[in-house]
């Protein structure tokens, strides 16, 4: 298993700086993430960080766009991504990354289930200190900001496939744990089809907001234990109420859409919560356990109002995830 993809220099609550190995306190890469609670109409400041050194803020419009307007000294930049912007509304991830080695910067806003971003890109950033970083990231005096946090950049994205570190995943000889696996190794489908891992890494999710964990409660699932997925993992379930509803047998659903307090609940206590994200040759379900997950792109996944119908009809009814 490779190194961490991603590592949170500063999150709400902290401290102070959280720098990972090798990471000096400038910062001459990183991202910067901001998620919106729904509601946002006028334009807004954001973020407004000022200090005798430095001034950093974000500035939001579903009309005009996001802007972002760094000074460190006297080097003053100003970023800018056009409207309409439509996700600002309706809550949102912004995330402004730079990399001052590779001269380069990128501005996005994305809806927190990926389904209507937006982005742009440019160059000449400048570089951010750390305990500039930290205090962006405290919490927010503006009402539609749920919570920031700056992390590293890593050169390789993982996939959407991310799982809690105790995750069996099933091989040809067994269940293993999904820290233990490695590039190159085999594992199952739930009908015996081999695949094999490109890539497994540690990752760590933040315990705020879209991006925390979900935590699958066993029972509801038939499943032997809680299991811990990463909010965009794909899982396929079944049961009656599947194929009373959609008349099919099965059907793909992404855990941030299990809703139901009593299916499922966010990952909230801690800081980060440490994962595996995994990427296989090729796309498809692989067992984990009792659990059948979706590698790669999937075809077809349940838009969030039809989980929330799903979920409505098998209260009370145990589904198989399987």
């Amino acid at each position: 298993m490779t190194a961490a993809a991603t590592d949170w220099i500063a999150l709400p609550h902290d401290p102070h700086p959280m720098l990972p190995a090798g990471c000096s306190s400038l910062l001459e890469q990183g991202a910067l993430v901001i998620e919106t609670r729904p509601g946002l109409t006028e334009p807004a400041v954001l973020v407004d960080h000022q200090v005798a050194s430095c001034t950093f803020s974000v500035l939001a419009d579903p009309e005009t766009g996001v802007s972002v307007l760094h000074r460190q000294g006297r080097v003053l930049r100003r970023h800018s991504l056009p409207g309409p912007i439509a996700p600002l509304t309706t809550g949102a991830l912004i995330t402004y990354a730079w990399n001052t080695a590779g001269r380069a910067w990128a501005l996005s806003v994305t809806a927190p289930d990926g389904s209507d971003s937006h982005r742009i890109t440019g160059s000449g950033p400048i570089a951010l200190m750390a305990h500039d970083a930290w205090g962006l990231c405290q919490p927010s005096e503006h009402q539609m900001v749920d919570w920031c946090g700056v992390r590293v950049l890593r050169s390789t994205p993982v996939g959407n496939l991310l799982v809690g570190q105790d995750t069996p995943i099933t091989t040809p000889s067994g269940d293993r744990p999904a820290h233990s696996q490695q590039p190159g190794d085999t594992v199952l489908s739930p009908d015996g089809i081999e695949n094999t891992l490109r890539e497994v890494r540690s990752v760590e999710l933040p315990c705020f907001g879209s991006l925390s964990a979900v935590a699958l409660r066993s029972g509801p699932f038939r499943i032997r234990h809680d299991v811990l997925l990463g909010p965009q993992t794909v899982l396929r379930l079944q049961g009656d109420d599947v194929e009373y509803v959609f008349g099919q047998e099965a059907v793909l659903n992404a855990a941030q859409d299990l809703t139901d307090p009593r299916l499922a609940e966010r990952q909230r206590d801690g800081r980060t919560a440490h994962m595996i994200g995994i990427v296989t040759a090729h796309p498809g379900l692989i067992q984990t356990g009792t659990l059948a997950l979706h590698a790669g792109h999937a075809p077809r996944i349940l838009r969030p109002y039809e989980a929330a119908a799903l979920m409505s009809a098998r209260r009370g009814t145990p589904l198989r995830a399987a």
